[in-house]
């Protein structure tokens, strides 16, 4: 791991002062520039500007706001840093590439779920093009690559851009719509991450909802072992189906219930991960409807996470 630079140093610095709101804000004007010593650029100070390879295994992490106070605590529990951090913006706002910045700089990747609660069908008509320019020249300005995952979890039920809200044709409509308007203000430096629900009956099929090849460069999944008889198996067929569209597979999300056998499944976890060379595992580390922050499982789960990140990617 690199050594923070001044300016590093000094961006961790506005970072903090952004999010504990001592004296700097988030913009909410859509049109607000990005000050230029917190845009991440490959001719700055970072400590790194590349996006992970796809070919060897990543842990990844979703952790809450202030990161400078809940990631340590992760990092201590999973005894490891992550290489990649996720974090969750709505659609209609700005982007917080001040929070992607401070990732980078923290040596990791960030990954971003953008979440559209507005009409897909306005979306894909372009009435919200103004919002979507200025944020695609955001981040092309950003310079560095940024994933976003743009209405995750679409085939569930859930979710305003869900099955039981949209359709799959509107969906994949808005979404080439998005996809379009960012490449043509050159925000060529974005992966683009669609990102499912693990297949589970009651679901709309997965197939139906894919924007087709050159629209996506990376597939997520989320699913969590929720069940004391969870295993990996549950994953399998999502993986099938997800394996026919030739694009790298992570896990988005993904945790292990502390109601269940942690030890027992957390290992399950990672080693069906490296069977089925899915190259990043994001652990969703917030206390969300159940509590699955890894620092506050029991020792027995604690150990097991450490021992299954110590062994990931190393066979299969």
């Amino acid at each position: 791991m690199k050594r923070y630079t001044g300016a590093c140093i000094a961006l961790a610095i506005v970072g903090s002062l952004l999010w504990f709101g001592f004296g700097f804000r988030q913009p909410h004007h859509p049109q607000a520039p990005i000050p230029k010593e917190l845009i991440a650029g490959p001719e700055g100070d970072h400590a790194r500007c590349s996006a992970p390879s796809t070919s060897r295994p990543h842990l990844g992490v979703v952790v809450a706001r202030p990161q400078q106070l809940t990631l340590p605590l992760f990092i201590r529990a999973a005894g490891e840093r992550p290489s990649i951090i996720e974090y969750y913006e709505g659609f209609l706002t700005p982007l917080d590439l001040r929070r992607a910045a401070l990732i980078y700089n923290s040596g990791a990747f960030p990954v971003v779920q953008w979440d559209p609660h507005v009409s897909l069908g306005a979306v894909a008509s372009g009435r919200y093009d103004g919002y979507l320019r200025r944020t695609a020249r955001a981040v092309a300005a950003f310079r560095c690559p940024l994933v976003l995952s743009l209405g995750h979890e679409m085939n569930g039920s859930w979710y305003s851009w869900g099955f039981t809200h949209t359709t799959p044709a509107v969906f994949i409509a808005a979404w080439r719509h998005v996809h379009d308007v960012f490449a043509r203000a050159g925000a060529r430096n974005v992966i683009w991450a669609w990102t499912v629900i693990r297949q589970a009956a009651g679901e709309s099929p997965i197939r139906a909802w894919w924007p087709g090849a050159r629209y996506v460069n990376w597939v997520g999944i989320d699913g969590y072992y929720r069940r004391p008889r969870s295993t990996f198996r549950e994953f399998r067929g999502t993986l099938r189906i997800v394996r026919g569209l030739r694009k790298p597979v992570f896990f988005a999300e993904t945790a292990v219930s502390p109601r269940l056998q942690e030890p027992r499944q957390i290992a399950n976890l990672f080693a069906g991960a490296t069977r089925n060379h899915v190259f990043a595992v994001i652990w969703f580390n917030l206390n969300a409807k159940e509590r699955w922050e890894l620092q506050e499982a029991p020792p027995s789960a604690v150990n097991a996470f450490r021992q299954a990140v110590s062994r990931y990617g190393r066979q299969g």
